[in-house]
């Protein structure tokens, strides 16, 4: 009887496969952030939403682990080439939502050397509505329930179980207002008495607080009228 042993050869990968291995790997740093000693300090300067992240992700991400390895019935689909086509989209599209969703925790969770304050960082890594953390996740779901998160490669519990996970993501509380460029980053504060004046966005803004004229330089096709009254009719000269 021969000693030598056959070795076991190791599933090729697909295409698709190892394209999602770099947001598995992101998804694992976003739930590593999350239940870090930097999170435990600062959870309670970030919005609630922040709280409702993991389990979600964590999920998410053993389904894509779960893709990752079933070479069988991922090769199966890809030879359909219109679905492989779908399910490259799909992937890159969730990595660069993984990507983003990363770098915003990052940001907002690890200290930097100025010492600012968690919500500020958060603020600052905000880009737009679609960045927000609750926003993120949820597109990451959404998306993943497509292609990916999806029987054969997890079971039907499964994918229930992250549909009930979706929905509790869209409940969650918005973690910075829509418009994050214009709420929520100014802050006015007037402690003694008299006029504060503020304006955002573009145009002109023209104030007297005191006495005088203010003309701001525009023309006007019809009367103008200050003090909310027209003046009264000016007398017609005889033979005018």
């Amino acid at each position: 009887m021969s000693g030598d042993k056959t070795a076991k050869s190791k599933p090729v990968l697909t295409e698709t496969q190892r394209q999602i291995r770099p947001v598995i790997s992101n998804i694992g740093d976003i739930i590593d952030l999350l239940k870090s000693s930097d999170f435990e300090e600062v959870e309670d300067g970030l919005p609630p939403a922040f709280k409702g992240l993991s389990e979600p992700l964590r999920l998410t991400k053993d389904a894509f682990t779960k893709y990752s390895k079933d070479t069988t019935n991922v090769a199966a689909a890809e030879k359909d080439t219109t679905a492989a086509e779908k399910i490259k989209g799909s992937i890159t599209f969730l990595a660069s939502k993984a990507e983003k969703l990363c770098s915003v925790c990052r940001t907002a969770i690890r200290p930097d050397a100025e010492d600012t304050p968690a919500l500020a960082r958060y603020k600052s890594a905000v880009e737009s509505p679609d960045d927000r953390v609750e926003v993120l996740t949820r597109t990451i779901l959404e998306k993943s329930l497509e292609h990916i998160a999806k029987e054969p490669y997890i079971t039907a519990v499964e994918v229930q179980t992250l549909k009930d996970e979706l929905k509790k993501v869209k409940q969650l509380p918005a973690s910075l207002p829509e418009n994050n460029a214009e709420a929520g980053q100014h802050i006015y504060n007037n402690n003694a008495g008299g006029t504060i004046n503020v304006k955002h966005g573009p145009g002109n803004m023209n104030i007297n607080s005191g006495t005088g004229q203010i003309f701001d330089g525009g023309t006007f096709p019809g009367n103008l009228y200050f003090g909310g009254q027209p003046p009264p009719p000016v007398p017609t000269k005889p033979g005018g």
